[in-house]
């Protein structure tokens, strides 16, 4: 047991990611993020649990797991998501001697995000056992903000030239319904069929704030709305092999949104597609024999990003992605409070040096048929990308050193389950 908690301890010192040069705030605001951790539990595993059977969450993966071993409950769960996004973008600075010196933060953003999620689920009195799960959670985050001051770097007073503003808001919700049912005796098989919604809004501001400047501002808003109904469709499995082992798996079909790009000019709006790749995914649920029950989690997925498409990037080339996660779970005080260590790696389709690596922490209380769970996790990255916006807009020189960005995310899930009857 000790060596499962050292071995991850030794995962969450390799959190930091390699620098390389890319554009996760332009990828982010395009693609959008896939929301993995709908609960705290989620979290707290770092999204692993594809046959943790009873895994609300992750029956959004894998819709086997929504099968209820005891007939006629209704279990119930609403949470709140706080991901916070902290952004510090810096630049080259040279000096006369030895000429480059270091970097020097320019720009410093601290953003928090917020999502509810309501989850239910329930047995269905029939013969044969069938249980059906539904909810609303957020599946895709296009939400970014940026701003920076821009100051004269030859003026000794440090005089302020403008302001540039980035800022986007936008979530794809995911609306569902999965249904699981026991074919053979250990085998569930389970289905689920989930519909986006939502819109994305976006404002690019320039401000400059110098008495007779050639440039005037500039304001740009743009509105993406869906102009179909997109569909995710899962298909799982869950077989318990023993009473200690347990093995799932799941696939996600390909599904496409379609927008409809428009300024808020007379301009003709665009009309985009994004064609997201198909999925494929297996984990495995272990349980040790020792007085603290423990339980150890696998997950390997396997997602085709060669095959993704973009309408207005027809050359576009990613190449295919895995995405790793373990993590364990053990129950003290009378099995009613759990405790949670998770370590994820995903590797990004447009950069493979460039990994997205996540280490998470939970715990909670289980008292009668109440649930209070709560997580959280930290994802950070360093990598190089052009100025946003060109010193050229204020008429200083072009800068064409790349700057030197560091992106640290902190995840939090809290969330209360009741089951009744």
């Amino acid at each position: 047991m000790k060596a499962i908690f050292s071995s991850i301890l030794i995962l969450s010192l390799v959190v930091l990611s390699f620098a390389q040069t890319a554009k996760l705030n332009l990828i982010r605001m395009r693609y959008g993020q896939q929301v993995s951790f709908a609960s705290a539990q989620a979290l707290g595993l770092a999204g692993c649990g594809l046959a943790q059977q009873g895994n609300l969450a992750k029956a959004l993966e894998n819709p086997a797991l929504v099968f209820e071993q005891r007939q006629g409950q209704l279990t119930l769960q609403a949470g709140l998501m706080t991901d916070k996004l902290i952004e510090d973008r810096q630049f080259p600075y040279y000096d006369s001697f030895v000429g480059f010196n270091d970097f020097g933060s320019y720009s410093y953003n601290s953003n928090y995000y917020f999502s509810p999620y309501v989850q239910a689920r329930y047995r269905l009195p029939f013969e044969r056992p069938i249980s059906i799960q539904t909810g609303l959670v957020p599946f895709l985050d296009f939400r970014y903000d940026y701003a920076e001051e821009v100051r004269d770097p030859f003026d000794k007073s440090d005089k302020l030239l403008g302001y540039n503003r980035l800022e986007q808001s936008g979530l794809l919700n995911q609306t569902f319904v999965a249904f699981s049912a026991q074919v053979i005796k250990n085998l569930n098989v389970g289905l689920k069929i989930g519909i986006l919604s939502g819109s994305i809004d976006s404002t690019m501001q320039i401000q400059p704030r110098v008495p007779g400047n050639l440039f005037p501002e500039q304001r740009e808003e743009r509105q993406r709305d869906l102009t179909s109904t997109p569909f995710l469709v899962n298909f799982g499995l869950h077989y318990t092999v023993n009473e200690r082992l347990a093995v799932g798996a799941f696939v996600r079909l390909p599904y496409t949104l379609k927008f409809e790009n428009k300024l808020q000019t007379d301009a003709q709006p665009v009309k985009e597609k994004l064609s997201y790749p198909l999925t494929l995914g297996g984990g495995l649920d272990y349980r040790f024999q020792s007085i603290l029950s423990a339980r150890v989690f696998l997950d390997y997925l396997y997602t085709f990003s060669s095959k993704f498409e973009d309408s207005q990037q027809p050359n576009l080339h990613f190449r295919d992605t895995f995405t790793l996660r373990g993590g364990a779970e053990y129950f003290i005080f009378h099995n009613q409070m759990p405790l949670r260590l998770g370590f994820s790696y995903f590797t990004l389709p447009y950069n493979y040096n460039l990994a997205n690596t996540l280490i998470s922490a939970g715990t909670g209380w289980y008292f009668g048929r109440w649930q209070l769970d709560l997580a959280a996790g930290l994802n950070h990255q360093e990598f190089y990308q052009p100025d946003l916006f060109p010193d050229t807009i204020y008429g200083l020189n072009a800068r064409t050193d790349l700057d030197r960005v560091k992106w640290t995310n902190y995840y939090f899930r809290f969330d209360v389950t009741i089951n009744l009857f």
